[in-house]
């Protein structure tokens, strides 16, 4: 005999009826065990909903100060224009200047109006550090002054200083006055192709040991036991590589490059102060190279055009080069990466036409490089003696590793005037005009080294720390970080507001007393554009720190449509968390869909700051449109620093949800709050609309408690139907609440399904903090509950039909 029985449950929030039919026996044990486990099959699918509620009603997270995250974006913008006095020229906050020092100045004031102890701010100087003597941290080669004169035949220009930008050289002499008088303009399309400059090369396989920088220079080669040159400017170095020649590789400290030839031994290079390249002995070409230079004659080597291909070139071609003073002129472009090409052949130029210049009596003068915006000049690093980038890319995967050091490769050996694209394409129209010409012009810069020996740092640049100790004794230390310097301008965007994001997030933290899981390092450092100087002298003096994540804030908020905020991380746990929290924080949709946001856990360091803390932690970058390089004022100043990157092209409210959802996963990683029930109680009762008296549903009054200001916690609610004195979950529920501190009251209230018979129920209330809550969200971990409650059991009547 077969009965049906009905029974409903929810799916997508509908109530779905369905039958189930048994066969009636005599044994109603086995009757009732048959119903049991075909009930348990229907209520697998169980409901999962989410009540949202607003936080405040606007999204935004009581108790962030936005304001004064906005204030301190201002003032480090404008600090380009109150820094400096008089006839100074203007660097905004750039490695080793006024600017760049002031930044840090208001940074460690306002660390100290929040109320952290003078014993827990550090401003720590670059310099030198005992244990990395070849590490040059505040070595810097700066502009000193610059003037840049243009004669055409429509008249005279003369550039302000603020309207122009300088990439000084870094060949010799680094201290040196450079004049431009009566200097005629070439445009570097009238030149040959770099690869047509030599008639006779010979390429040789190597294997980098430094990737960071290529090698360029006239070769020389020195047998095992000869001297070691005085002379090293310009010069790779041929050494044998047999027992002893550390001693040559140790002493070569100012040359363009090192040549081991190979054999059986395998040098120490680890303290070679040039960068460093292996050809095996074998190599066909090598024995013709080796006798040429033993016949005297010249050779240029480089491996600009393939990291493990050397070419030497034999200078044997007629070069046609123009045999009047001259400056060659470039243009960037609007492609995604304008500056990797354009600096790419802007350096290589560079180098041979210093070259050339030393052995070949040639006369090019420098470069002349011109923005394709018309109110804009584009701005650039110049570095010598650093080997930042280089180490930060040894754990790179190889095409990353191709992309990454044209950065350091984009430093010239000639100095280059930087103008806006108005004045370069006036140029274009004009350099063949014999009366178009730089004159009266001139570049006056200077090389500042620390020295290890006296402890004595180079420029005046500093990091800034705050420190927030665990409530828990622990030696696990969280880094929030951001790099404060910019180029000469306001650059907000690259990187003021990151600076301000951190400094807000510090004061949230001051603000509420809130004592993190993890001890908190807010570090605030000097030198990124320079080959990230600051992060790497805090890495380096701090290598015995038990520093477990980094969590950085760069280039963020300006205006520009479909640009990405993208957040780099290591691995594929974190990215299913910071998704997690990205969509809880509805980026996108909060900005109007004006900007996308991404997660990118594919890509081996962002190329700012976690490119150095990748090698010792977890990291999370954020930084907007990096990828692709299109923000159109990436490195941009312009019209008395009013166009580029400034404080007229940030979103403000892109910058609030950028700080929200930097806290909430500042706060994941750090905080994990306690969270628990309190004055919990149950009743039945019966809901309004069932036109009857009997109750059918089961209320729980409560409060919930929290110790952060604010917390965005998760109720799960589970409904438990009893068969024979054993439950059985019928469905879940899960409600979001934004608890605001000490606690809120609530109440929530569960019915029966409409079809489902009468019967015992009760429910079970658990609790999820905001780190329990992502944890749910994002699929990590059991158990992500703070607190759990259940009810009495209860008799409930339901309308079964």
């Amino acid at each position: 005999m077969i009965d049906k029985y009905k029974v409903s449950f929810l799916k997508n929030n509908r109530i779905i009826n369905c039958e189930i039919m048994a066969t009636k026996m005599k044994n109603v044990k086995w009757l009732k065990i048959l119903v049991v486990v075909t009930i348990l099959v229907v209520v697998s699918i169980l409901l999962y909903y989410y009540l949202k509620e607003d936080h405040n009603g606007n999204g935004e997270v009581v108790g962030l100060d936005y304001q004064y995250m906005l204030n301190a974006t201002d003032y480090l913008g404008n600090i380009v224009h109150d820094a400096y006095k008089g006839n100074d020229i203007r660097k905004g906050r750039a490695f080793g200047t006024k600017g760049g020092n002031a930044a840090a100045n208001y940074i460690e004031e306002k660390l100290l109006e929040m109320g952290f102890k003078a014993k827990n701010i550090d401003k720590i100087r670059l310099g030198p550090i005992w244990w990395k003597p070849r590490w040059k941290y505040s070595n810097k080669v700066e502009t000193i002054d610059y003037q840049l004169i243009i004669n055409y035949p429509g008249g005279v220009i003369k550039l302000p200083k603020n309207e122009t930008f300088v990439f000084p050289s870094v060949a010799p002499p680094l201290n040196h006055n450079y004049t431009f008088d009566g200097v005629r303009v070439v445009s570097i399309n009238d030149l040959p192709p770099l690869r047509e400059l030599s008639e006779t090369y010979y390429n040789i396989s190597c294997k980098p040991i430094d990737t960071g920088y290529i090698i360029i220079g006239n070769v020389s080669y020195i047998p095992g036991n000869a001297s070691i040159p005085l002379k090293q400017e310009g010069i790779v170095f041929l050494v044998d590589e047999e027992e002893g020649c550390e001693r040559i590789i140790n002493n070569i400290t100012n040359a363009t490059g090192i040549i081991l030839i190979h054999s059986v031994y395998y040098a120490n290079t680890s303290n070679a102060g040039s960068s460093v390249v292996r050809v095996n002995q074998n190599e066909s070409n090598l024995t013709i190279i080796l006798n040429l230079l033993k016949n005297g004659t010249i050779l240029m080597v480089n491996n600009a055009f393939h990291n493990e291909t050397l070419t030497f070139e034999l200078l044997d071609k007629k070069i046609v080069l123009p045999n009047y003073p001259y400056m060659i002129l470039v243009g960037l472009n609007n492609s995604t990466n304008p500056w990797t090409t354009v600096g790419w052949d802007i350096y290589l130029r560079s180098a041979l036409a210093w070259f050339f210049n030393i052995f070949r009596n040639q006369t090019c003068r420098g470069f002349i490089l011109y923005d394709y915006h018309n109110d804009t000049h584009f701005m650039g690093f110049t570095t010598r003696d650093w080997k930042g980038y280089s180490l930060s890319l040894n754990i790179l995967p190889p095409r990353v590793r191709e992309r990454l050091p044209r950065i350091s490769r984009t430093t010239p050996m000639l100095p280059v005037f930087s103008v806006n694209g108005t004045i370069g394409r006036l140029l274009e129209k004009y350099y063949k005009n014999e009366t178009c010409n730089i004159t009266g012009s001139y570049i006056n810069q200077r090389y500042v080294q620390e020295n290890w020996w006296t402890r004595t740092p180079g420029v005046e640049a500093y990091n800034v720390v705050g420190k927030i100790n665990s409530k828990k004794k622990s030696n696990k230390i969280v880094i929030i970080s951001n790099r404060y310097d910019g180029w000469w301008g306001e650059t907000p965007g690259d990187s003021g507001a990151g600076g301000a994001i951190v400094l807000a997030i510090a004061k949230y933290f001051k603000d509420n007393n809130i004592k993190p899981k993890r001890n908190i390092v807010f570090l605030f450092t000097t030198g990124e554009e320079y080959g990230m100087r600051g992060a790497w002298h805090y890495y380096h003096s701090h290598r015995r720190d038990n520093i477990i994540r980094w969590i950085g804030a760069d280039q963020l908020g300006f205006n520009q449509v479909n640009t990405t905020l993208t957040l780099y991380v290591r691995d594929k746990t974190t990215r299913k968390i910071v998704w997690a929290i990205v969509n809880d924080t509805n980026y996108t949709a909060r900005n109007h869909n004006l900007y996308n946001i991404d997660v990118d856990d594919t890509y081996n360091g962002g190329g700012s700051e976690d490119t150095v803390w990748r090698l010792k932690c977890d990291t999370i970058c954020f930084v907007k449109d990096y990828k692709d390089y299109g923000w159109e004022w990436y490195h941009r100043a312009g019209k008395d620093f009013s166009e580029g990157d400034t404080l007229k092209n940030m979103d403000k409210n892109d910058l609030n949800i950028t700080l929200e959802l930097f806290w909430n996963i500042t706060k994941y990683f750090t905080v994990n709050p306690d969270c628990i029930f309190g004055n919990i109680s149950y009743d039945a009762i019966d809901s309004p609309d069932d036109q009857d008296t009997l109750p059918d549903s089961i209320r729980a009054n409560f409060s919930i408690n929290t110790t952060l200001h604010q917390d965005k916690v998760m109720i799960n609610v589970t409904l438990y139907q009893y068969f024979n004195n054993t439950k059985f979950p019928l469905y879940y529920r899960w409600i979001n609440y934004t608890v605001d501190y000490p606690g809120k009251d609530e109440s929530l209230t569960i019915s029966i399904p409409n079809d489902v018979p009468e019967g015992n129920f009760s429910i079970e209330l658990k609790l999820y903090n905001s780190t329990g809550r992502i944890n749910e969200i994002a699929g990590i971990g059991l158990n992500n509950y703070s607190d759990t409650d259940a009810s009495d059991i209860y008799h409930l009547y339901g309308k079964f039909e």
